[in-house]
């Protein structure tokens, strides 16, 4: 249950109700194809996929792995009847939850400031460095940090609005969270950009020397390979749509 553990006491809950909802749903429903007398290799089978079909048609998607373990461990490893061993299943993942609502609420209360601190910190070095490989491999590259933002803006989001049931101070999560949407969107433009050549057969190199003008206009970040490269490369227009991008993606740089 340690995977409840969020920097954010909302988020942390959300995860705990997802999962214990998945290990009750799973685990009710692995008692009961076990009490009507199926054989494992069929009750089993049954219990997962019904629990997991549960924990998303119902809205807890997060507790399917839960939903799994539950149906598997009250058959696959019972403790006297099937009953009781729901029960024990059951204390264990309350008391799993409990643990880590409480590490939860101790992090937040102590932490939340350099916690967010060191995160925009990697945010920010991580799109530097998807901005520098970009020059070389091409804006697809973007697609590998946009994750990484997304959830960082869930947390942000759940945070300030943790800090204001709490009355506190959220000027320092806006600024932030600011700083987050300038990040995703040169991040998106990338994407955007990378999404345009698959889409129009545009020579991807001549995009990326296009980018290299507008990330690294003089040069300084480039290997010599990738520098002999551009400089082979002649001018040529690229359609308007990518030099909009372009533009909105130096905008975002300043």
């Amino acid at each position: 249950m340690l995977v409840i553990i969020s920097a954010v006491v909302l988020i942390g809950l959300r995860r705990a109700r997802d999962q214990v909802f998945g290990s009750a749903v799973g685990g009710t429903l692995g008692t009961l194809t076990a009490l009507v007398g199926l054989p494992p290799e069929l009750g089993i089978p049954i219990a997962v996929s019904l629990g997991v079909l549960c924990c998303f048609l119902l809205g807890f998607g997060e507790g399917y792995l839960l939903a799994t373990f539950a149906a598997l461990f009250v058959q696959a490893v019972p403790f006297g009847d099937p009953w009781s061993t729901l029960g024990i299943r059951a204390l264990a993942v309350g008391t799993g939850a409990v643990a880590a609502l409480t590490i939860n609420v101790a992090v937040s209360a102590f932490a939340y400031r350099s916690i967010f601190r060191r995160r925009m910190v990697y945010a920010e070095s991580r799109l530097a460095q998807t901005l520098a490989r970009a020059l070389e491999t091409g804006p697809g590259v973007a697609r590998q940090v946009v994750p990484y933002l997304g959830n960082l803006h869930q947390e942000l989001v759940m945070a300030r609005r943790e800090m204001e049931l709490r009355g506190e101070d959220t000027a320092w999560i806006d600024a932030y969270h600011k700083r987050l949407r300038q990040l995703s969107r040169q991040a998106h433009l990338l994407c955007d950009l990378d999404e345009m050549i698959h889409e129009t057969g545009t020579d991807e190199q001549l995009v990326r020397s296009r980018l290299r003008a507008v990330l690294d206009p003089l040069g300084q970040g480039a290997g010599d390979a990738a520098r002999d490269a551009a400089r082979e490369i002649r001018p040529v227009a690229l359609p308007p749509a990518f030099e909009t991008t372009l533009r909105r993606l130096a905008a975002s740089l300043d």
